[in-house]
């Protein structure tokens, strides 16, 4: 079962500066998966996360501070997110699992 305890959270400081395509700073264990996309951005409304596979992944979205504002489980169905309650910025959404991620900047108008 994915938790998403404030002890699971990998924050961005961490991946700031790691791509997609770049492996060689990864904490150990870790692999991006570039088939993940989060789209639209900006977003309004919602993001779609599309490039999950049937899987639980875990979802965390953080603000510009770093605290979680939104924390679930999504897979390739369930992968539509509310962002209406998000004030306008900038957030960071990393989705996981089993020691892959995908770590993006969205902004929210």
């Amino acid at each position: 079962m994915l938790s998403t305890d404030n002890d699971s959270i990998l924050f961005p400081q961490e991946f700031e500066n790691i791509r997609d395509d770049e492996t060689d700073n990864l904490p150990v264990g870790l692999t991006t998966d570039s088939l993940v996309s989060i789209y639209p951005n900006p977003a309004t409304d919602y993001i779609e996360i599309k490039g999950l596979d049937d899987q639980d992944w875990l979802l965390i979205i953080l603000d510009n501070k770093g605290v979680k504002v939104i924390g679930k489980t999504i897979d390739n169905v369930n992968n539509r997110i509310n962002t209406d309650d998000l004030f306008p910025g900038m957030y960071y959404v990393l989705v996981s699992k089993e020691g892959k991620f995908h770590f993006d900047k969205i902004v929210i108008n």
